[in-house]
């Protein structure tokens, strides 16, 4: 097992242009770590020089507090996760598993005992004697896991290992892996751009974009406390609904359509400068309800509106609607029908809305409001 530390490290392809981007980190011993970010913003850039496989322009790695910079990568005594797999086709599973340890020079009878526990780890002992083209994908998957436990490496790393696989195949092996790891108590860092695996499987999430760590906390801090706009609209499914505001002496308004919102919270951003300024506000569509289901406290402020869509997804609907102007979208967790064209009322949880700096897309914190151990949202319909 393994700490390992990033410290200010750079990555330029063309001289002076940061593809990462001083990014420093700390990932404990036995800390399950998922880089996050769209296309391009340095994650497998990251991954990959933690493994030895891209050289560093600046900065320093560390495992179990000895710097790397220059130690090959069959010598990081780490395993690395491919999203192809990388299996020899003509090897059977369990040669497969066993050749990290085969180059090593282990001796056969060590290689067959690490082969067959780890086989039994991970459900595949009856496929040892198979080829990879005899397995579906999720099987090839797992031995491409079991080749890294076979290793008893210092830490795992995973890049993006399940784009390949369908989606309920994903949620299947992700909990598989989250699993995995706790029990064999390793370092892990997985690289992916889907959120929902980020949220899932994480103790920490590291949110990156154009090279630069956006934001580094937990599932439920990144989610629920955005440093920032990016965050806020990269993080959740559906994103978050982003309005351009001006603040005004009794709320909101945009085109003339105005909104009155908490005294307190308009007072606050008047202290700030804000009032008559445009600003982003950010509400996520579970903490925009519909009147009949929110509480006394949500239902004062209300938005009266008309459907413009209807998504029914079974057990709730994604309900589209125009707020003063702008199209939002609210999770109404309800098995009712819904059409377009049809009125509702809709309330706010001002409790879970944030509100941004419109040019340096920072989160203004509002005293008195945001979330908190004691506050979680009315789910309608329960």
């Amino acid at each position: 097992m393994s700490g390992i530390e990033l410290r200010n490290i750079y990555k330029d392809y063309v001289p002076g242009q940061h593809s990462v981007n001083n990014v420093s980190l700390d990932i404990k011993d036995g800390e399950f770590v998922v880089l996050v970010g769209p296309s391009g913003c340095g994650k497998s850039t990251t991954l990959r020089m933690l493994a030895g496989l891209e050289d560093i322009t600046a900065g320093e790695i560390l495992i179990n507090g000895e710097v790397v910079n220059d130690t090959h990568p069959k010598d990081r005594d780490i395993a690395m996760v491919f999203q192809n797999y990388a299996l020899y086709p003509h090897m059977t599973v369990a040669g497969n598993m066993g050749f990290g340890l085969k180059m090593k020079n282990y001796d056969k009878a060590e290689i067959d005992k690490a082969v067959k526990t780890a086989a039994a780890t991970i459900g595949l002992t009856e496929y040892l004697d198979r080829l990879p083209k005899e397995l579906s994908g999720g099987q090839r998957q797992r031995v491409a896991l079991g080749r890294a436990i076979v290793r008893q490496p210092k830490a795992f790393l995973m890049d993006e290992p399940l784009s390949n696989l369908d989606a309920k195949l994903r949620v299947q092996t992700r909990a598989e892996i989250v699993q995995l790891t706790k029990q064999l108590g390793i370092t892990t860092v997985y690289v992916t751009h889907d959120q929902v695996e980020a949220m899932t499987m994480a103790d920490r999430i590291v949110i990156m974009e154009s090279g630069v760590i956006q934001q580094v906390g937990t599932p439920w801090e990144v989610y629920l406390h955005p440093r920032n706009i990016f965050v806020a609209g990269f993080m959740g499914s559906p994103a978050m609904n982003f309005v351009d505001v001006t603040i005004t002496g009794t709320g909101i308004e945009r085109g003339g359509k105005h909104m009155q919102i908490p005294t307190a919270i308009v007072e606050h951003l008047q202290n700030l400068g804000y009032e008559n300024r445009e600003m982003t506000m950010g509400i996520r569509p579970e903490n925009i309800h519909l009147s009949r289901y929110a509480t006394e406290a949500v239902q004062q402020h209300g938005y009266t509106a008309t459907i413009t869509l209807p998504e029914m997804l079974g057990s709730e609907s994604l309900l589209h609607f125009d707020m003063v102007g702008q199209p939002v979208v609210a999770k109404a967790f309800t098995m009712e029908a819904f059409a377009v064209g049809q009125e509702e009322r809709f309330c706010i949880d001002f409790a879970y809305v944030h509100f941004f700096d419109k040019e340096s897309g920072a989160r203004i914190a509002i005293p008195g409001y945001g979330i908190n151990a004691d506050h979680h949202p009315v789910l309608e319909g329960v």
